[in-house]
């Protein structure tokens, strides 16, 4: 039996005998990374506008840096995550926009931010740590609120990069 699949190591497919080989270990990026990037950005997918959404509650970024570092290893187009200041760590806006010459541009919105969370962001953090695993009636509604007001706080900016994505296909 032959496996086959695509590895950014070589840049290439690469094909393994499974008959001659003992073992044979791979590895989910959404496990790596922790997000599905690398599923979407095939160059054949064309990919021009990705919308981000980090429900983490450390790093609001962690998820976006390393698909960053991971496209940069593998030679995938991505645009550099900058502009991110060390404060937005702890209290993020509502939406970043990061764009790179010929690659996909990457709207991201952390879910606990200032613009949603107000002053409070680090007790959100808290009260929805990413292991919790029971909430209340309350805990859900304050949660699927905030979510929402993400995307209600920047639903201009949505249509925007969406005109912009559409006006920069062939």
């Amino acid at each position: 039996m032959e496996l086959y699949f695509t590895s950014c190591a070589t840049g290439g497919e690469e094909v393994y005998n499974l008959s001659s080989e003992r073992t044979l270990s791979l590895i989910d990026p959404g496990m790596d990374i922790n997000t599905a990037y690398p599923l979407i950005l095939r160059p054949e997918r064309n990919v021009k506008l990705i919308l981000s959404f980090d429900f983490s509650s450390g790093n609001p970024f962690e998820t976006v840096e390393k698909a960053a570092d991971h496209c940069a290893k593998c030679g995938i187009k991505f645009p550099k995550i900058d502009g991110i200041k060390p404060e937005d760590k702890k209290n993020p806006s509502g939406c970043y926009i990061f764009r790179g010459r010929d690659a996909p541009t990457v709207m991201h919105f952390p879910l606990f931010n200032k613009d949603n969370c107000l002053d409070k962001t680090e007790v959100y953090r808290i009260q929805f740590g990413t292991l919790k695993m029971k909430y209340t009636n309350g805990e859900i509604e304050k949660l699927l609120t905030a979510a929402k007001k993400n995307v209600v706080n920047a639903q201009q900016k949505i249509w925007e990069e969406i005109g912009r994505a559409a006006a920069a296909s062939p």
